[in-house]
């Protein structure tokens, strides 16, 4: 599943530092699905090469906004993305 919303460094990483990113973006993510009490799917669909991609609600917030705002992504909405290893 992809997380809609939000662009994350790649485990699969092209340099040091986009892996290091990465490693805390998913750490990030796994401690606050295991801290939710709640667990919401929202606007779900299927992606490109068929993959689910939804919005993840954790007890009344979304998972793609913490990220961001903890500096573990940065805003998608589709489209070209960017770089980590700049």
């Amino acid at each position: 599943m992809r997380l809609a919303g939000v662009d994350t460094p790649e485990l699969r990483a092209r340099c040091d530092v986009e892996l290091r990113a990465a490693r805390a973006a998913r750490d990030f993510a796994t401690a606050r699905l295991r801290a939710a009490r709640y667990i919401e799917l929202r606007r779900i669909r299927r992606g490109t090469y068929f993959r689910i991609v939804a919005q993840v609600w954790l007890d009344g917030r979304d998972l793609a906004a913490e990220l961001i705002a903890a500096g573990h992504g940065r805003a998608y909405a589709g489209g070209r993305r960017g770089g980590w290893c700049d």
